[in-house]
């Protein structure tokens, strides 16, 4: 069970990290994000497998893929938010932080 939800944080982390990077640092035209698109692929496809084998080991042990699935994009949307304050200078409201604690709430339910 910690393996899976290391997984998924790690994965969610990595891909945050990436969309974050995108705005902070490349300018907003079609070849510098392309370019930095396609830099950044082997990261995306390594936090893609993460999530995948979290994913493939949560239904081999009978828990709720969608219960899964809904705790993942909790993490990552918790992820943006944090890391949109720590590199994008950017403030979270209350509520954002609402809408988080539901997406966690409704995967806890989805199980």
């Amino acid at each position: 069970m910690l393996q899976i939800v290391a997984l998924i944080i790690v994965g969610s982390l990595m891909i945050a990290l990436v969309a974050v990077g995108q705005i902070r640092f490349i300018e907003p035209s079609l070849w510098p994000a392309l370019k930095y698109n396609l830099t950044v692929v082997p990261l995306i496809i390594i936090a893609n497998a993460f999530i995948f084998i979290a994913f493939t080991r949560a239904t081999d042990l009978s828990y709720n893929l969608p219960g899964v699935v809904g705790f993942q994009v909790g993490v990552y949307t918790l992820a943006l938010a944090l890391l949109s304050v720590l590199i994008l200078n950017g403030s979270i409201s209350a509520r954002t932080l609402i809408g988080i604690g539901l997406i966690m709430f409704g995967a806890a339910l989805a199980r």
